[in-house]
């Protein structure tokens, strides 16, 4: 009896802390109903293969159109994925009373989880669909076919793979070390381990760049300003070429805290020019504009983008204000003369692109 009523008690536990993941549902008729999320896992069908997300990883969905494009789904990570939700029916608590409703008659949802840095990760992946996240190779080398033979390679050596062509995918591969191989992956998949505990296996052929984390090698340098040693910032999100189809073009930047410092400078930049080559922009001397220069304290940054278009965005850590100051004050000038490149230092993170569809 008493181990009756102990299980019996466990599941009620269970049942009260899942039911306190709250969200904002938006209809296709226009209503917002703020409520409790009753559905504990939705399912999303990608090109890769089905992936089944725990609700308290989520943090927006976007849903198509009737007919028309895919589901968009945000993780709390900033990761971007494209599919189909396969759950029909959705369960809600709407001021105490349960609901069911269809996904058809739903425009998005908005879950108010709250965003989480990305951490024990060791690769950023982007596909050729838009598709971007963090994860963790589940083998430790890869085969590729060079010209001169084949070649096993460990991961833990790579820095980057960038991916060309279909079938059999031409690859480059660069090692940290300052080693660049080229030739074809031998591997039918590479199965990985993302954040939210999903395995999956991606076929080469969807990919379009792997990035390798250096969140473990920050390396220390010195200011040009006060010599003083300042780590370098790594963005966690949005992830690199991470596509948004929300309006109003309300974003979130987000980047490890650093120790010690006084703040961030972050540099926004919108693109006006674009082609089917490049849907992430041109990055050449005009064809990119100033959007936000703006020092903040803490390791976040909340801005309303210009347009639907593609942007980008870096950050660097100061020690003092008045460097922040300085550079706010003269990177107009800086970008009127062309010359705003010289003055992004090996202190700041790298380029993170991004575009908006609408």
């Amino acid at each position: 009896m008493k181990k009756t009523i102990l299980c019996l008690l466990l599941f009620l536990i269970s049942i009260t802390t899942f039911s306190q993941i709250k969200a904002n549902v938006k209809m296709l008729n226009g209503d917002e109903i703020p409520c409790d999320i009753m559905t504990e896992t939705l399912d999303l069908v990608t090109d890769y293969g089905e992936l089944s997300f725990e609700t308290k990883y989520i943090k927006t969905i976007q849903f198509p159109e009737p007919g028309k494009g895919n589901t968009i789904l945000n993780t709390i990570f900033g990761e971007a994925f494209r599919g189909f939700i396969t759950n029909d029916i959705i369960r809600l608590n709407v001021y105490g009373s349960e609901m069911e409703i269809r996904k058809a008659k739903i425009n998005n949802i908005t879950f108010l989880n709250e965003p989480q840095q990305a951490k024990d990760y060791k690769i950023t992946v982007s596909l050729r669909n838009g598709d971007a996240f963090y994860a963790t190779p589940a083998d430790s080398i890869i085969n590729i076919q060079t010209s001169y033979g084949e070649v096993k390679l460990p991961f833990e050596n790579m820095s980057e793979i960038s991916f060309e062509g279909f079938g059999n995918v031409l690859t480059k591969i660069k090692m940290k070390d300052g080693g660049v191989l080229q030739g074809i992956i031998k591997d039918d998949y590479i199965p990985i381990k993302l954040l939210s505990k999903i395995e999956l296996e991606v076929v080469p052929d969807l990919m379009k760049e792997i990035k390798f984390s250096l969140k473990d090698k920050f390396q220390s340098i010195k200011s040009d300003h006060d010599k003083t040693k300042i780590s370098i910032v790594e963005s966690f999100s949005p992830v690199n070429k991470t596509v948004f189809n929300h309006y109003p073009r309300k974003t979130k930047l987000m980047w490890n805290e650093i120790k010690d410092v006084s703040g961030y400078l972050v540099v926004v930049q919108y693109c006006w020019e674009e082609n089917e080559n490049n849907p992430f922009g041109i990055w050449k001397e005009g064809n990119y504009g100033i959007d936000e220069v703006s020092f903040v304290e803490e390791n976040e940054f909340d801005f309303s983008f210009v347009g639907a278009q593609p942007g980008r965005w870096r950050v660097k850590a100061v020690k003092n204000k008045s460097e922040s100051d300085e550079f706010i004050k003269k990177y107009s000038e800086w970008f009127e003369k062309s010359i705003l490149e010289e003055h992004f230092d090996n202190t700041w993170s790298d380029w993170v692109y991004f575009r908006y569809t609408r």
